[in-house]
């Protein structure tokens, strides 16, 4: 909670870019100059403080292609990510993270289809009593979000690095460490996230 939450905007060509978030009624439209950053501010209820579902998904569309990244910024740690263009999502992902030092690390999933059915296989205890080892299912609508976190705070155990997610229909998956120091032992930790890529993507070069 609190902090500030701002999506960055460029474009090669001049575009104009809508952003909507339906779960909070929310929707603005800018303008981008070519070859400019803009940003936008996005309403503090858009951030994800527990486990489960919600409907907080962010979707940007544009008139022309644009590179967009979201910022979190706290009192005292900020992390960026790439958003990745729905061409770009699939239906297949192992989550990657960052072994959390005092804090859970998460899944969180955005349906971008209605009636898309997830299957969640965790490597570690959940805040959603998913069982670890094992698959379980849940049907998200376009804009749902569901978050998985995991329910011990910190070290390996909670760690929810190699968790298997499949679906029907393509999602967007990222996966985060709400305390992790980098490197390991560094007197401080920090928030991390990061967009997952599907399994058909990767490669062996």
């Amino acid at each position: 909670g609190g902090g500030t939450i701002q999506l960055y905007v460029t474009a090669q060509s001049a575009s104009s870019v809508t952003v909507s978030i339906p779960g909070l009624v929310f929707t603005t439209t800018v303008p981008v100059a070519a070859n400019t950053l803009t940003t936008i501010a996005l309403p503090s209820g858009v951030q994800i403080n527990s486990g489960g579902l919600s409907a907080l998904g962010v979707h940007i569309t544009a008139t022309t292609d644009v590179t967009a990244y979201l910022m979190n910024q706290q009192a005292y740690t900020t992390d960026a990510h790439l958003a990745l263009p729905v061409d770009a999502l699939g239906m297949d992902y192992y989550l990657m993270t960052y072994t959390p030092a005092f804090a859970p690390s998460s899944i969180t999933i955005v349906a971008t289809q209605n009636l898309t059915t997830v299957n969640i296989n965790p490597t570690v205890a959940n805040s959603q009593s998913l069982t670890v080892g094992v698959s379980t299912a849940v049907v998200l609508n376009q804009g749902d979000v569901y978050t998985v976190r995991s329910s011990v705070s910190g070290g390996p155990t909670g760690d929810l690095t190699g968790s298997y997610i499949t679906s029907d229909k393509p999602i967007a998956v990222f996966g985060a460490s709400e305390c992790a120091q980098v490197p390991n032992g560094t007197p401080y930790c920090d928030f991390l996230v990061e967009q997952m890529t599907p399994t058909t993507s990767w490669g062996k070069n």
